[in-house]
């Protein structure tokens, strides 16, 4: 998602009194401490190496804090990953209520409908995004997204990610839902480049990752900046489809180590390694 992140950090004041006298003035030591633990909670919230219902948790976290740094759709996409369905769409009721016309909000709502099975009601929100936010990429890009976790439309799938592409050719996010939707179509080698693709790409903007790089460093960011686990897990899968065995096994070791998760989480959209599952 091209989600907007506004950082707010909160900063402290401590009250001492002397006998008789109340001065008030920084306490240091506190807001180092205080900015040291939100910084945790935010590394913990996009952490790939955690599993998906504690990034949920430590999300809801940076939420209580005040920080805009994550919101309900990080805490659904979460809950989606760990296959959570019913809590993933209870996350997004506060943010529909407050405007149940929310692009972010409905596609989310869009793509875990569209997990469990439910394609008619997923289109009917992708459809509503795109009837608010028709100029915008994203909206376009939502549907692929949301056709392609289904296994549905999907040649009309890869047509509405070659129109968010045509308006943001750099947007990582998208070539991997277009590469999501070439794999379940049967096309491996364009799954295989638009994986690539995604690989390459960036996946937030230069501010969010300016963001990112300042309160968890710069290659915890890389990681963390974006979903490459999935792509590199997509594509290992279509080049063993391929017969490049060697391919596969490296790119699915490289979204291992990104994502420990990333083979139970893909499996709640209908990814499936069945070299993996047959070896159970």
């Amino acid at each position: 998602m091209n989600k907007r992140f506004a950082a707010i950090i909160a900063l402290g004041c401590l009250v001492m009194a002397a006998p008789g006298v109340a001065q008030m003035g920084p306490n240091y030591g506190s807001i180092a401490g205080r900015e040291e633990s939100e910084k945790m909670k935010m590394k913990r919230c996009y952490d790939r190496q955690r599993a998906p219902e504690d990034r949920a948790r430590a999300c809801k976290a940076v939420m209580a804090i005040g920080n805009s740094f994550a919101d309900e759709v990080d805490v659904a996409q979460a809950y989606l990953e760990a296959g959570k369905f019913d809590d993933a769409l209870a996350a997004l009721v506060p943010r529909m209520q407050s405007n149940s016309s929310d692009a972010d909000a409905l596609t989310m709502r869009a793509v875990i409908l569209a997990a469990q099975g439910h394609y008619d009601l997923a289109l009917v929100d992708s459809n509503r995004v795109i009837k608010v936010a028709s100029q915008d990429a994203s909206s376009y890009y939502g549907r692929c997204w949301m056709r392609a976790v289904a296994g549905q439309e999907l040649d009309a799938a890869v047509a509405d990610c070659d129109k968010a592409i045509a308006q943001d050719p750099n947007n990582g996010a998208i070539w991997d839902s277009r590469g999501l939707a070439d794999f379940k179509r049967g096309d491996m080698k364009a799954a295989i480049a638009d994986c690539g693709k995604a690989i390459d790409s960036r996946w937030v903007s230069a501010d969010t990752y300016a963001y990112l790089v300042r309160f968890v460093g710069g290659d915890a960011a890389k990681d963390m900046a974006s979903q490459k686990a999935n792509s590199y897990y997509v594509r290992g899968l279509a080049k063993r489809l391929s017969g490049d065995a060697d391919g596969a096994a490296k790119d699915i070791e490289r979204a291992n180590s990104r994502d420990p998760y990333i083979a139970a989480e893909l499996s709640h959209i209908g990814v499936v390694d069945k070299q993996l599952v047959a070896g159970q």
